[in-house]
């Protein structure tokens, strides 16, 4: 009995012994823990763990950054998962962004001083530009602080998400957060760009950050029979994502009726399917493509390209081209056109009045169609 006494108590004084020691193992195993945690989506526990470390002896490790980091990074996502629109629910986003951009700032601090031989981890500084160009613009886009509350302009919170992403894409342009990486990568900085040049009206720029973003695209072939339909006249697909404004895309006469066309979509970001076919694209379309809800349904119909005036002071094909007009055989010198859209009234393959093509994958599409009906030609 005296013997199992004696190992009772060595195992006590053991384990009361393995608690009191602080060093490179339990700074790991916080560190690990805590990221763990955030990937879970537990960002208060995470929290937990990060300041966890901030306790341990500096004397015991080469640096706090981590935990600085995983902190600001904890509660930037916390932020983001209060939904209320009530002054409780603005407070308490606030005060978590603010926490996180003073998270990231001791991390600044540590690095601008930092004397010791451990390097930093690999891509630490790009997380952290990436963590203060996801904090800032929080402060800018959602417009959610006070003016009171906050020493700084919209546009100086602008220029520093800006300014903080351009150091993580330039460094690596193909940059993963590692603890998340559907949130946080060079497609969604990307896309925080475009929506911060639209919130300074920049629209050009806007467009440009959004063709960087690598998004996927699928190709359609569509085809129409217009037998009845004049055979100098042509055809034209006009669609668009839904939600979206419509376009008209020429398509090519490929026998006797038929006609088809190829279209790159991208139901992501379907304003760059229009850059791509050389369309002049409008500010307001600009904003559409980043701000309206995305659709994965492409509307679309068929229309008829018929004159609209003739030019009869013009008898022959030389001198109607000469001035820039189209020449059509049997029909005149057409100085003007007008577009006749295909009539699909309570017919079984239309909704919304467009017909409706579903994109469920990135495998290649061939749509065939008869103009003017739902029934196969």
């Amino acid at each position: 009995m005296r013997l199992y006494i004696y190992i009772l108590l060595l195992l006590f004084f053991s384990c009361d012994e393995l608690g009191e020691e602080s060093g490179p193992l339990d700074y790991n195993g916080l560190i690990t823990e805590g990221w763990n945690n955030f990937i879970l989506g537990d960002y208060v526990k995470s929290q937990e763990f990060f300041l966890d470390v901030l306790d341990i002896d500096p004397s015991l490790i080469s640096y706090y950054s981590e935990a600085y980091l995983g902190l600001g990074f904890s509660t930037l996502f916390q932020a983001k998962n209060i939904t209320g629109i009530d002054s409780v629910s603005f407070s308490n986003r606030f005060n978590l962004r603010s926490q996180s951009k003073d998270w990231f700032f001791e991390v600044i601090d540590e690095v601008d001083s930092y004397v010791g031989q451990e390097p930093f981890r690999e891509n630490l500084i790009l997380d952290l530009n990436a963590g203060l160009a996801f904090t800032y613009s929080s402060l800018s886009l959602y417009n959610e602080f006070d003016p009171y509350m906050l020493i700084g302009t919209t546009e100086e919170f602008v220029n520093n998400a800006l300014n903080y992403s351009e150091l993580v894409i330039s460094n690596d342009p193909n940059y993963l957060f590692t603890y998340s990486t559907e949130d946080i990568n060079s497609n969604t900085l990307h896309l925080l760009r475009a929506q911060l040049f639209l919130e300074i009206e920049d629209y050009n720029q806007a467009l440009q950050e959004i063709l960087m973003i690598d998004s996927q695209s699928i190709n359609v072939t569509f085809k129409v029979n217009s037998n009845y339909v004049q055979n100098s006249y042509k055809i034209f697909l006009n669609g668009g994502f839904q939600g979206q404004d419509k376009h008209l895309f020429e398509m090519s006469s490929i026998s006797n009726g038929v006609f088809e066309v190829d279209r790159t979509l991208t139901p992501l970001l379907p304003c760059t399917d229009l850059v791509n076919e050389t369309f002049t694209i409008t500010n307001n379309e600009i904003v559409e493509c980043i701000n309206s809800f995305t659709s994965n349904i492409y509307e679309y119909s068929f229309s008829m390209q018929v004159p609209n005036s003739i030019n009869t002071n013009l008898v022959d094909q030389s001198s109607c081209e000469t001035l820039n007009l189209e020449w059509v055989e049997g029909v005149g010198c057409v100085d003007s056109w007008m577009y006749i859209e295909e009539q699909l009234e309570e017919q079984d393959c239309i909704d919304n009045e467009y017909r409706n093509l579903l994109i469920e994958n990135s495998d290649a599409i061939i749509v065939n169609a008869c103009f003017g009906t739902c029934l196969e030609c």
